[in-house]
């Protein structure tokens, strides 16, 4: 081998190793010296046009003067492409366990949906200190605001498209002082251009039961409301406008039948006091979940497949 050639060889080889570093993603070997440059094509251009072609699989053919064809032996082969999960439950059955923010893709987004993973769960709402504003437009609920790192809601629209397959699990965490209450529901989905809600009465048996009917006795089959939506069944006023904060509001004033007047409202006011009085019923309030009657300091909404 003459000088030329074997420098064009090994030129050849390290642009090879360097592609295959940074990229990654596959590995691909090239034998062979490299093609003669096209017209005006410099020799190590024609290199990597040749590397390129043989790493994504497109064999290249050069032509020789006597019209015969000189094929260079080319050996391929690939790793496989990143990992892809439908939830976080795929993400927690492979073996990770570290909660944080994943991209899944689920059949309604196959390119790609970024969310903030806790076990199985796909966290919706989290609120911890009050540093997101939660009084927001019909847009803004649709969309999502926030930061999944913090606080955020991940968006209407993104929830719908979810729960328009499969089965899911709604779980509620609500903080008081240091005391925390969970609630588990079951076949929630939301629905419609609305986003009507729609999740199974808790079990009179399960320990949640009495702070679960917060939402099913009142909120269920209800459109979500923000205020600039009013989808409220109450015909005074509106209600998300009046308590602040977008909610699946059915009355301005509803509880748990005569035991709690004081609405549901998770996405309220974070520092409004708890003490109200009159109709003045604004901040995060969840009726019936908390046994001490104090502020909530922080609550997250998730969902998952079952």
């Amino acid at each position: 081998m003459n000088l030329p050639v074997a420098l064009r060889t090994l030129a050849t080889v390290v642009l090879v190793q360097l592609v295959v570093a940074e990229s990654q993603l596959r590995t691909c070997s090239y034998f062979g010296l490299v093609p003669d440059p096209l017209p005006g094509e410099h020799w190590m251009q024609a290199a990597s046009r040749e590397l390129h072609q043989r790493c994504t699989g497109t064999r290249h053919s050069t032509e020789v003067s006597d019209g015969a064809e000189a094929t260079a032996e080319v050996e391929i082969s690939s790793t496989p492409s990143a990992p892809r999960y439908a939830d976080c439950s795929d993400i927690v059955d492979s073996g990770m366990f570290k909660r944080g923010v994943y991209t899944i893709c689920p059949p309604q987004y196959p390119n790609g949906l970024t969310v903030y993973c806790r076990g199985k769960w796909i966290v919706i709402q989290n609120r911890k200190r009050g540093s997101v504003n939660f009084i927001r437009s019909w847009a803004e609920y649709r969309d999502g605001f926030g930061d999944l790192t913090g606080e955020f809601w991940l968006g209407n629209e993104v929830v719908r498209q979810l729960t328009s397959e499969g089965t899911w699990e709604l779980q509620i965490i609500v903080e008081e002082a240091g005391y925390y209450k969970k609630i588990v529901l079951t076949q929630f989905k939301i629905t419609g251009d609305n986003y009507t809600l729609h999740v199974d009465p808790p079990q009179p048996w399960k320990l949640d039961y009495v702070a679960g009917k917060s939402l099913t006795d009142v909120s269920l089959g209800q459109p979500f409301s923000t205020y600039d939506r009013d989808n409220d069944a109450d015909g005074n006023a509106n209600c998300a406008a009046q308590l602040k904060g977008g909610w699946w509001f059915k009355t301005c004033t509803g509880g748990v039948g005569n035991v709690d007047l004081v609405p549901t409202n998770l996405n309220g006011e974070y520092s409004c006091p708890v003490n109200y009085t009159g109709q003045d019923y604004r901040g995060m309030r969840w009726a019936g979940a908390l046994e001490f009657g104090n502020q909530i300091l922080s609550c997250r909404i998730a969902i998952c497949t079952v």
